[in-house]
């Protein structure tokens, strides 16, 4: 962890707050520049005024903050984007609230996270914009996290011999989960540890929605089915790779049943 300058002024994420005494809020933020950071916000219930309504979960702020005993302390905090419509449905907060809690398990603290920040920025605002679909936002949210934190599923060679995903004869890809790809069936004759078998045409898609610029995300008319079995992978795929199943993953399968592609 790099030595930060103090007092400390950046963008940031609100991606945790809780009560703290009587008056107070602690609060974890993401900033490009620093990563994670906790800090402690004084009197932020007590006075509506101290903040302005500014510290809700999502919203994006310039923060300034200050070395405090064994915890930033947050002097200011000015809006810069509430993404205050996807608060408006239980969908869209669930579906941030899966972004928000992966951005804060893998956010280190105190080094830079310029991609990790502008990626949650990005899928907040275009979830916040409406285009693209939230559950076409979700498997590019996943397959460029997995991608930036090193992580990301082997889709296009054997993860063994390295033979082209095109040279395989089955029509689903195997991909042993533990393994982190795709197994071709010479290598997978001594069996698979986690199994799974994806549709060709899904591992496309979600190699087209995990690379290449953004603003094309809007272009994409897939199937409903072809999204839920992208979604069921990548979330197995994971899952895989976290010491626990996180808190807004069943938030979100309960408001849409585990099922992408619903409107």
């Amino acid at each position: 962890m790099r030595t930060l300058p103090e007092p400390l002024t950046s963008p940031a994420l609100l991606l945790r707050k809780t009560e703290y005494g009587e008056s107070d809020l602690i609060v974890t933020l993401l900033s490009p520049g620093c990563g994670r950071l906790t800090a402690v916000a004084p009197a932020a219930r007590k006075s509506r005024r101290r903040f302005g309504g500014v510290l809700e979960v999502f919203t994006e702020f310039e923060a300034v903050l200050e070395a405090g005993r064994g915890m930033w302390r947050l002097k200011e905090a000015s809006l810069r984007d509430p993404f205050a419509r996807i608060r408006e449905s239980p969908l869209r907060t669930a579906y941030a609230g899966v972004w928000v809690e992966l951005a804060h398990d893998w956010a280190e603290e105190g080094s830079p996270q310029e991609e990790l920040y502008g990626l949650l920025r990005f899928a907040l605002f275009a979830l916040d914009r409406g285009e693209p679909a939230a559950e076409v936002l979700h498997l590019s949210f996943l397959m460029r996290l997995l991608e930036l934190t090193g992580h990301a599923p082997a889709l296009e060679r054997c993860v063994g011999c390295r033979a082209p995903a095109e040279s395989l004869p089955d029509r689903e890809l195997r991909i042993d989960l533990g393994r982190g790809g795709i197994c071709c069936p010479r290598c997978a004759q001594g069996g698979l540890a986690e199994p799974f078998l994806l549709s060709r045409g899904a591992a496309k898609q979600l190699l087209w929605i995990g690379r290449g610029p953004t603003g094309r995300l809007a272009r994409l008319r897939a199937a409903p089915a072809a999204l839920a079995e992208g979604r069921s992978f990548l979330e197995r795929f994971l899952l895989r790779h976290l010491d626990r199943m996180p808190r807004s993953f069943e938030v979100l399968r309960q408001l849409d049943g585990g099922e992408a592609g619903r409107p």
